[in-house]
């Protein structure tokens, strides 16, 4: 069975930012930008889409909204999510200025998923390819394995070149 993977991103109206869509071609994306540009905001929308409320901050919704929506695309397929599929959730905020979400998981053929948080934590906690708070709370050493375990790049010789004392450093040895 092909892996999971994601095909598309739209995030509206999480913490500062007011809307971005990324699609998401093979191998390495990258989300840049300068200081309060939203680059936060948008993985914090990924990270809210698939985990639910228990993510929140006290206030995910931008400032002066009172929704905000994350859709997420999914495609390949996984034994718990064995169909590509849209993850759509909507956090609203209410007049007392709690915040209360739904979340939807609609196969290509438009049928729903009837536990769709049930199913997006059984699929984070079955070793979906990238963990965004445990990377946070990882070492610079371990992020940096991570990184090369998910995107399959093998920097072993690389690493041997840059050894002090090397010849390829152009340092004496």
């Amino acid at each position: 069975m092909e892996s999971m993977r994601l095909v598309s991103v739209r995030v509206e109206n999480v913490r500062g930012l007011e809307l971005a869509e990324v699609r998401v071609g093979d191998g390495l994306t990258v989300i840049g930008g300068g200081n309060h540009q939203g680059k936060s905001s948008f993985l914090d929308g990924i990270c809210y889409a698939l985990g639910g409320k228990k993510l929140f901050p006290p206030d995910p919704i931008k400032e002066g909204e009172d929704e905000a929506e994350i859709e997420l695309r999914l495609g390949g397929g996984t034994e718990i999510l064995p169909w590509p599929c849209t993850v759509h959730r909507t956090i609203r905020r209410s007049d007392n200025g709690d915040c209360t979400t739904r979340v939807t998981i609609t196969s290509e053929e438009g049928d729903e998923a009837p536990t769709p948080q049930t199913l997006l934590n059984s699929l984070i906690g079955s070793g979906l390819g990238f963990d965004p708070l445990g990377f946070v709370g990882m070492s610079a050493k371990e992020q940096v394995n991570c990184l090369r375990q998910l995107v399959g790049l093998d920097f072993e010789e690389l690493d041997g070149k840059r050894q002090p004392g090397s010849q390829a450093t152009g340092r004496q040895t």
